[in-house]
């Protein structure tokens, strides 16, 4: 340490090389630090232009030995990046192949799930859409003769839930028994309608039946009082 003309203290420079001018700084310090030059005068002016290069002096010879010193320092830092490119070249060149298979076998297989994903989807909408059919036959027969109903619901009857609709047996069975009671309310609905329908027209045929043989009496009781 050294004991500067103010009383600061300052500690020790760790870099040897630099111990000669830190040495120096005491004395720097008490002949300069603080000084103010008359440089109006001309020997205010000299003594002022003798300090100046005398630090300059330092300074410069600090900057070179900075310089000589940070050399070898840049010039093995650049050995150390240079020697780190080329191992790492060599690193990637075995690790690049590595990658890329496994880049690839992951991309493979993620090309075989969303296979089977879209598999399964298709799957489950082939069998939501035979669900829906089996649903929709009622809609189907709805105003049709009791026998084209009658027909339906024979055929929907002799329909079997197989194995198509595998984990949705249970809703296309209970699509199927739906559809079915459905099919057998329109179909007595048909009946009645129909029955209703043949009576009306017998109803109609026996008054047609009955105008006519009043029509015959009358025109018979007519030619009657005319002769």
């Amino acid at each position: 340490t050294y004991q500067s003309a103010e009383g600061e203290e300052s500690m020790s420079t760790q870099i040897v090389e630099y111990s000669k001018t830190e040495a120096a700084l005491a004395d720097l310090a008490s002949r300069y630090k603080g000084v103010v030059f008359d440089v109006a005068t001309r020997d205010g002016m000299s003594s002022a232009i003798k300090g100046r290069a005398e630090l300059r002096g330092y300074r410069v010879a600090l900057e070179k030995t900075r310089v000589e010193l940070k050399a070898p320092a840049l010039e093995r830092a650049r050995l150390i990046d240079a020697e780190a490119k080329r191992i790492t070249a060599e690193l990637v060149s075995m690790e690049e192949p590595i990658d890329e298979a496994i880049k690839s076998e992951e991309t493979r297989r993620d090309k075989e799930r969303a296979a089977r994903e879209q598999a399964e989807r298709e799957r489950v909408a082939y069998i939501q859409s035979l669900i829906a059919d089996v649903a929709a036959v009622p809609a189907g027969a709805v105003g049709f003769p009791s026998s084209v109903i009658a027909a339906a619901l024979d055929n929907l009857k002799a329909y079997e839930i197989g194995e198509w609709a595998a984990e949705f047996a249970v809703q296309a069975a209970e699509a199927k028994g739906k559809a079915l009671a459905t099919l057998e309310q329109l179909l007595a609905g048909a009946k009645a309608q129909e029955q209703e329908r043949a009576e009306a027209q017998a109803r109609a045929a026996a008054e047609r039946e009955e105008l006519a043989r009043l029509r015959r009496e009358q025109e018979q009781r007519d030619a009657a009082e005319t002769e």
